[in-house]
């Protein structure tokens, strides 16, 4: 076709013709692509240099939500296209988007996470990180959100002191159910396991014995101990 003219009005508004390199194109308007392309498989150099493009996004990516949402949202996009190689394709689905959607999640623990941390109530923290362990617990995390968490469940078990029954009957419950997910390590877990929990079974056991002893000393004298003990009975049983 013959070329048009290089300026022209639209709507009274000039509008001037912009040359675009070779194979430049944007990548993030998938759309366009598709229809620019036909729907047809690209040449090799073409899906080269698309690729080049996809991967110096993902590489640079961004650890903000809206940043890694438009990120995954373009990824997809890519998948669906059947522009790309087989290989291109595998290495998004498998590789590229899991990793975007761990680092969503991340972001979203690591929020609630420190927000939890930062309350001053004791329960009402231990209630939050409870909620956490229980969502998010099965979500692959880095080590860094790890850590934190482990600091989050050391700081619920220095704050236990003084505490009721219920509340370290809670805080058992919390720590053991956090052993079992994926918001600690291997290595956390041992320790939670070896050095916490058997500190707070200890505590709770202490409690009860103290609950039986207040309980025993407020009954009547004839009820402390069974009837024929009372009307002065042999006492070797009691050995």
């Amino acid at each position: 076709a013959a070329p048009g003219p290089e300026e022209m009005r639209i709507g009274g508004a000039p509008f001037a013709k912009e040359i675009l390199a070779p194979r430049e194109h944007v990548v993030g308007d998938r759309e366009h692509m598709v229809q620019l392309l036909g729907g047809k498989p690209l040449d090799a150099d073409t899906e080269a240099a698309i690729w080049a493009q996809l991967l110096r996004a993902f590489n640079g990516r961004r650890q903000t939500t809206p940043d890694l949402t438009a990120l995954l949202t373009l990824l997809t996009n890519w998948l669906n296209s059947n522009l790309l190689t087989p290989d291109h394709n595998t290495t998004i689905s498998t590789v590229w988007i899991p990793a975007v959607n761990v680092d969503l999640d991340v972001i979203t623990i690591t929020t609630a996470l420190r927000a939890a941390m930062a309350l001053t109530d004791y329960n009402t923290k231990l209630d939050a990180l409870i909620a956490i362990v229980t969502n998010y617990g099965t979500k692959t995390v880095n080590a860094t959100l790890q850590n934190l968490f482990l600091t989050a469940i050391q700081q619920v078990f220095n704050g236990r002191i003084g505490k009721p029954f219920d509340a370290l009957t809670q805080l058992l419950q919390f720590v053991t159910t956090a052993t079992t997910s994926n918001l600690l390590a291997t290595e956390q877990k041992t320790t939670v396991t070896t050095s916490l929990i058997p500190v707070i079974q200890s505590e709770l056991q202490a409690l009860t014995v103290e609950k039986a002893i207040r309980d025993a000393a407020a009954l009547p004298p004839r009820e402390l101990l069974p009837r024929r003990f009372a009307e002065g009975s042999n006492l070797k049983w009691l050995l």
